[in-house]
């Protein structure tokens, strides 16, 4: 039999006509996307409680692993609470705990640190301790210590400085937005270093109002900026107090006006975000901007009604929220905002 051919290629139409259905297929897709509206990625964050938690670990702490000495931080998802016990024995010894996701990976860890308790002066940053320890010789020597934990409650202890001369070189510490640190100042020369002893800021300064500590506090310092805040107390009892900014750059101090509070509370903490730090009183949590050249305020919500005014808090920033921690007799309750820093 013979075959007939019209010369129309089978082949070719099928592969045509699957490209024609891929084409109106991804139309149809982009129509459908565009008719979905565009998205409000410009809606205002506002800061407001998001969650409770009305016991940290589901479990109590006892005397000894939270009282009014403890220390409350997180460090890369776990939360480190951390109690000093001062007058158990000649040497400090620290009582740690340490969750993941709200459950205890460690809970109440005694440890000696094997340092005097004897003219010591510690400030905790995140989940470090800094410690500055005297011995009274002719002249006090000062010796520094970093004691670093890990989340398995370990401790590990690093000299900073030892056995320096008081008279020559005098340290203190100053509260950071991200941590605490070192502040070493011999004649007019300051330095500024973190938990391993490093240098983050060096600079000279003849002004006395950095170590001037019955006129001027230092509030705070702001790593990411190099600024240091200062507030200076009030001259009269119906006066306000004023706040400094001095610029680490620059090494220039000038009045900061926005930032000045109505009132002034010892339990105030800083906490760092995005371009700017979240601060808590007793009252209110407020995140500021530090984006421009003067503190803006972007927002502020009153505390929960449970925290009672007088409460000393502890301020976390997290991947997600902003949390406040307080003791309630032997546990621990977390309150979590929304951030509007990102």
């Amino acid at each position: 039999m013979v075959g007939f051919h019209n010369g129309f290629n089978t082949g070719g139409f099928m592969k045509k006509l699957a490209t024609l259905l891929m084409i109106s297929t991804l139309l149809l897709l982009t129509a459908c996307n565009a008719v979905e509206g565009p998205k409000n990625e410009n809606v205002k964050k506002e800061l407001s409680l998001q969650q409770v938690i009305e016991q940290v670990g589901q479990d109590s702490f006892s005397k000894k692993g939270l009282n009014d000495q403890t220390h409350i931080a997180e460090q890369d998802g776990y939360l480190y609470v951390i109690t000093p016990l001062e007058g158990y024995a000649k040497s400090l010894r620290l009582v740690i705990s340490v969750l993941k996701d709200n459950e205890f990976v460690v809970k109440e860890k005694e440890t000696n640190l094997r340092i005097k308790n004897a003219s010591l002066k510690y400030q905790f940053s995140n989940d470090t301790l800094l410690i500055r320890t005297t011995k009274y010789r002719t002249v006090p020597l000062d010796t520094t210590y970093s004691i670093a934990i890990n989340k398995k409650g370990e401790v590990s202890k690093q000299i900073i400085q030892k056995d320096v001369p008081r008279n020559e070189v005098k340290t203190t510490f100053i509260q950071g937005l991200n941590g605490s640190y070192f502040v070493t100042v011999e004649d007019e020369h300051y330095q500024i270093l973190n938990a391993s002893g490093e240098v983050i800021y060096d600079f000279d300064s003849s002004d006395t109002y950095l170590a001037n500590e019955e006129d001027y506090e230092l509030v705070f310092l702001d790593e990411e900026k190099g600024n240091i805040y200062l507030r200076q107390q009030a001259q009269k009892k119906d006066s306000k107090e004023k706040y400094y900014v001095f610029d680490l750059h620059t090494e220039e101090m000038v009045v900061e006006n926005t930032f000045t509070q109505k009132h002034i509370s010892e339990n105030i903490h800083y906490a760092g975000g995005k371009k700017g730090f979240y601060m808590v009183d007793n009252q209110k949590l407020s995140f500021y901007s530090t984006a421009k050249e003067s503190v803006q305020l972007v927002d502020e919500t009153e505390l929960d009604a449970s925290i009672e005014n007088g409460e000393d808090l502890y301020l976390t920033v997290d991947d997600q929220y902003v949390n406040i921690y307080r003791i309630d007799g032997s546990s621990i309750q977390k309150y979590s905002y929304t951030r509007v820093d990102e």
